[in-house]
């Protein structure tokens, strides 16, 4: 049987690479494992990857395995103009959202809704998009794609770590421009979205043992500042399991789950969009341990364009107006990764 072949990043093949590939940030925020080539029966390291409603799961074992420090990529250099734009879908987003605002009540309080930005495919390489995204330094780095197309983005949400029977994860919600930051902790709207995210994980870790909760504080991402609550606890599920059990979370779905996940399905932009992977889960295993990432701030390709998703949580107390620049901000974070300037 062919084995897992390890190698350094001065002997990566980029056409390769590029061609079918994966990169995550590896257990630390500075450091990388590049997969390429055929996937394999069997490896040292695995990607995997589950749609948002952990309906479908994915998985790739490369036959070539590359771990490198960012620092190493400084040889990159790569500068992308925006490329011509199709239009967002916020007109979908205003219904959705609007929808919402009538229908919640004390069994339906928090949906998360997205909307995309699309822009025509013309000859962009994914080299220069990786190097891009690698030279912005931003949150923890992940994607995986093939000739038809993928998924590559940045994001400040671990879903979970796991060291054998140990485990971390977080709560994450509630946004502020960075200059905003210091509002979070006192605006009773995103404590109370925020709050609704720790409980909904807690509810689901409520059968896992040594279960902890620490003390809420800021994460910068950016320009976006949002409220942040690690969480621990040991279990024995798999890796399979925890993925299902514990996305999407109320930061990425709503609460309860059941009500959210079924006005989610309902939504204009999910009638258009249904093989949705934003807000999914893109991990990797090794051995006893795997690393596990919420895939938001991302952008996504297929051979005829490239489109970049944002979202926010909406509760009884949002203003459509705010939740609107929300999404825009976020759209604006990603977009100013890639690409230079709008047109």
């Amino acid at each position: 049987m062919k084995k897992q072949l390890h190698i350094t990043l001065e002997n990566l093949d980029w056409e390769l690479f590029c061609k079918r590939g994966a990169l995550l940030a590896h257990f630390e925020k500075d450091e990388l494992v590049l997969g390429m080539g055929d996937s394999l029966p069997e490896g040292d390291i695995k990607f995997f990857q589950m749609d948002f409603f952990n309906e479908r799961k994915w998985e790739y074992t490369p036959e070539i395995i590359c771990i490198a420090k960012l620092d190493e990529f400084n040889f990159l250099n790569s500068s992308i103009q925006i490329p011509e734009t199709i239009g967002n879908e916020d007109d979908i987003y205003l219904k959705d959202i609007n929808r919402a605002m009538d229908e919640f009540n004390e069994n339906f309080e928090k949906v998360v809704l997205i909307s995309r930005q699309s822009y025509k495919r013309s000859g962009i390489e994914l080299k220069a998009l990786i190097s891009c995204l690698i030279k912005a330094r931003l949150g923890l780095n992940y994607g995986i794609w093939d000739e038809n197309g993928g998924i590559l983005g940045s994001t400040p949400e671990i879903l979970f770590s796991k060291d054998k029977n140990s485990f971390k994860s977080m709560a994450l919600a509630s946004t502020r421009p960075v200059d905003k930051a210091h509002e979070l902790l006192n605006d009773s709207k995103e404590l109370f979205e925020h709050n609704l995210v720790i409980k909904d994980i807690k509810n689901k870790l409520s059968g896992q043992s040594k279960l902890q909760v620490g003390e809420t504080g800021i994460e910068i991402f950016g320009n976006l500042a949002h409220l942040r609550t690690d969480i621990s606890f040991q279990s024995s599920l798999e890796v399979d399991e925890l993925s299902s059990l514990l996305g999407p979370t109320a930061a990425l779905g709503g609460f309860p789950r059941d009500k959210a996940q079924d006005f989610i399905k309902s939504s204009q932009y999910f009638k258009k969009h249904s093989d949705r992977k934003f807000g999914g889960v893109v991990g990797i295993e090794k051995g006893d341990s795997a690393y596990a990432l919420v895939a938001i701030r991302n952008i996504q390709w297929d051979k005829d364009s490239y489109w970049i998703e944002s979202g926010g949580g909406v509760v009884k107390e949002s203003k459509v107006e705010n939740e609107l620049a929300e999404i825009r901000r976020k759209r604006k974070v990603i977009r100013d990764i890639f690409f230079n300037e709008e047109v």
